[in-house]
């Protein structure tokens, strides 16, 4: 008997990235996922995880509101989520903050966000998007 799950919290439970990929191959096997809401903040997600989400993100159409803040996410998780914007456009809410984000690769995701219009809040806060090479 499968099971709807469509709010879940894991924040502050040192999740990396080898149980976010755990988690996520348990859903697809064990549960309809209807889920709009998923708050990941304050674990342990780095590079690995932050592809895994968004690969995983790129075929789930229900997720409205994401929260990965206080993670260990960098330049190339932009990347990723950049193609989940491509082909996720339901995401209304995206907590980006506490991470390892630069100025260069926000450009490359705002890149993404001309495809997406259901995007209303995105938060880079407590990143490193201040001066690139001297220059703001």
């Amino acid at each position: 008997m499968n099971s709807i799950l469509m709010s879940l919290d894991l924040s502050g439970n040192d999740l990396d990235d080898k149980y976010l990929k755990i988690m996520f191959e348990a859903f697809h096997k064990n549960f309809e996922i209807i889920l709009t809401t998923l708050h990941l903040s304050n674990n342990q997600i780095d590079f690995e995880g932050g592809k895994v989400f968004a690969e995983a993100l790129c075929v789930n159409t229900t997720l409205i509101d994401v929260y990965l803040g206080i993670n260990r996410l960098g330049n190339e998780d932009v990347i990723a989520l950049g193609v989940l914007f491509t082909k996720n456009t339901t995401l209304s809410t995206l907590n980006l903050c506490n991470n390892f984000i630069n100025s260069r690769w926000i450009k490359t995701l705002s890149k993404s966000f001309h495809r997406h219009t259901a995007l209303i809040f995105l938060n880079l806060s407590v990143n490193k998007l201040g001066f690139e090479d001297g220059k703001h």
